[in-house]
């Protein structure tokens, strides 16, 4: 079972785990429908929130932030989507896929930080690890 290899367009700077996968998805919208799919109450009054949300602040909104208002967990959030697909029948290889896709992007992210000149890889990680001012999507 071998996984594919991100494509050049999936190698984005940084950014986190659900935005990448969402991206990786078809976007955060697609990404919604599939967490609409699961019986989850807590994944439910997710959905409801984007719903309730402006098409505005959708496209502003990062799925960690929602998920964190909600108080759900971005792993178990992930897990709901992808429970959620196999017990729909869905293919749900697209969202495994992501996950080795975004830490191929973060290992491309850490080596150009390392690298002369990696200033500004340096610091994306810092503003999304939070560690200065500005975190990132």
């Amino acid at each position: 079972m071998g996984l594919l290899r991100p494509t050049p367009k999936h190698r984005l700077s940084f950014m986190s785990p659900l935005s990448y996968v969402a991206r990786y998805v078809g976007g955060k919208a697609e990404f919604m429908n599939l967490a609409r799919l699961s019986t989850d109450e807590r994944i439910r009054r997710l959905v409801s929130a984007w719903d309730g949300a402006s098409r505005s602040d959708r496209r502003y909104l990062s799925i960690e932030g929602l998920a964190e208002a909600c108080d759900i967990d971005p792993a178990d959030l992930f897990g709901a989507v992808a429970a959620a697909c196999y017990e729909n029948g869905l293919d749900f290889s697209p969202l495994l896929r992501a996950c080795y896709g975004y830490l191929e992007a973060v290992e491309a992210t850490v080596r150009g930080a390392l690298r002369e000149g990696g200033s500004r890889e340096r610091e994306r990680m810092m503003k999304r690890m939070r560690l200065v001012g500005g975190g990132g999507t």
